[in-house]
C-alpha cells in the first residue's frame, strides 16, 4: 500500500508539473484520444486505442492504452475491483491484488490497481491498471509482464496515462461522436453528452412526417487486430422520434480487448443518450441537437421483409439503415 500511495504522489505531481521531455510521438486512435508514445516505444492504432510495443520487449509483456464507453467513482470502487480482479487472473493465473490507490487529478476520479504474484518457476509477475473516468467515459491503461521490466517502464506509463487524461480534459469536454450520422465526426460536449438541457419544442409538431414517430435501430459491428492484441466492439444507435416533435438518440457500446497475456477487458455497455427536437420538409429530416449541432439529410421509409426500414443519406448519397425496434 505505500507503494501505491507514493505512485498517487507521482501521478499528482506530474500532471500540475512539466514532466521529463520525452523525444516522443504522439499516436491519436479511433476515438480521437491522443496518446503520447514515448521514445523507443511503437503503437498500433486500434479501434478504441492503442496496443503498444516497448523497447527489448519480451513475450509476456503486454501494453494496452484505450477509451471505454463507461465511467465510474469511487463509490463503484467494489465492482471496479471485482472486475479487474476476473481481467488479472485472466491475464496471469497467479496474481493477486497488492492494492488499489484513488486520488482526484483535475476534479476527475482516478484509480490505479495492481497485482503481483509468482509463477510456478518463481517468476515475479506483475499487472497495473491505470483508470481516469471522464463522466460517462474512461482512459484506461494496461500494463502486464515482468515485474521488475514493469518498474522500470514505470515513468514511461505514467507518461502514456496522463497523455491520455489530457487528450480527453483538453477537448473542452467529452468527444462523443454521433454515430457518424453527419457524415463526419461531429463533437458533441456539454449538456448534449447527458441528455441534459434539452431545447424545449412546441407541445404538438405540425411539421413532422408521422410514419417516422417510434424507435429505429442500427447496429454496427468493428474489429481491429495488430500483432498480438486486438479490440472488437460493437455498437447500437436507437433514435426515438416523438409526434410532439422531440427525439432521442441512444448509443450504447460494447467493448473487448485481448493479447496474449490479457484474455479480455470489456466494457460495461452502459449507454449515451442525446436528445433534441426533429422535424421534416421537402423530404429531409432536420434533428437539432441541445449542444447546437444540426443534422439535415434526406431519408425514406420503405418496407424491408414485412418490417418498415428507413434509409438516412449521408453527405455524398451513403445510406445507413434503421430498422424498426
Amino acid at each position: 500500500m505505500r507503494r501505491l500511495a507514493c505512485l498517487s504522489l507521482v501521478l499528482t505531481v506530474a500532471i500540475c508539473t512539466s514532466p521529463r521531455a520525452f523525444a516522443a510521438t504522439t499516436v491519436t486512435d479511433g476515438q480521437g484520444v491522443a496518446w503520447v508514445v514515448p521514445e523507443g516505444w511503437s503503437a498500433k492504432k486500434l479501434a478504441r486505442g492503442i496496443a503498444l510495443t516497448a523497447p527489448d520487449m519480451r513475450t509476456a509483456e503486454s501494453y494496452i492504452a484505450m477509451r471505454f464507453d463507461w465511467g465510474f467513482t469511487k463509490a463503484d470502487r467494489e465492482k471496479l475491483l471485482r472486475v479487474f480482479d476476473g481481467i488479472a487472473v485472466k491475464t496471469l493465473p497467479h496474481l493477486k491484488r497488492l492494492g488499489d490507490s484513488w486520488l482526484t487529478i483535475d476534479g476527475r476520479p482516478v484509480a490505479v490497481i495492481r497485482y503481483r504474484g509468482r509463477n510456478d518457476k518463481g517468476d515475479l509477475h506483475e499487472a497495473d491498471y491505470y483508470l481516469a473516468s471522464f463522466g460517462k467515459h474512461a482512459v484506461v491503461v494496461a500494463a502486464s509482464g515482468d515485474a521488475d521490466r514493469l518498474k522500470a517502464r514505470r515513468e514511461s506509463l505514467h507518461a502514456l496515462f496522463l497523455s491520455g487524461m489530457k487528450s480527453m480534459t483538453g477537448q473542452n469536454g467529452i468527444r462523443a461522436f454521433v454515430g457518424g450520422e453527419s457524415g463526419a465526426r461531429t463533437s458533441v460536449t456539454g449538456a448534449a453528452r447527458d441528455g441534459s438541457a434539452a431545447t424545449q419544442p412546441s407541445r404538438v409538431a405540425a411539421n413532422v412526417d408521422r410514419q417516422l414517430v417510434g424507435r429505429w435501430v442500427r447496429q454496427t459491428a468493428a474489429s481491429s487486430y495488430g500483432p498480438g492484441a486486438g479490440v472488437a466492439s460493437s455498437t447500437t444507435y436507437t433514435f426515438t422520434f416523438k409526434a410532439d416533435g422531440t427525439c432521442t438518440l441512444n448509443i450504447t457500446s460494447w467493448v473487448s480487448a485481448s493479447s496474449p497475456t490479457m484474455t479480455t477487458m470489456s466494457g460495461p455497455g452502459r449507454g449515451t443518450t442525446h436528445r433534441g427536437t426533429w422535424s421534416t420538409a421537402g423530404g429531409k429530416i432536420t434533428i437539432r441537437y441541445a449542444n447546437g449541432t444540426t443534422l439535415n439529410n434526406h431519408y425514406l421509409v420503405f418496407d424491408h421483409k414485412g418490417k418498415p426500414a428507413l434509409k438516412l443519406f449521408l453527405p455524398g448519397g451513403k445510406p445507413v439503415y434503421y430498422l424498426r425496434g
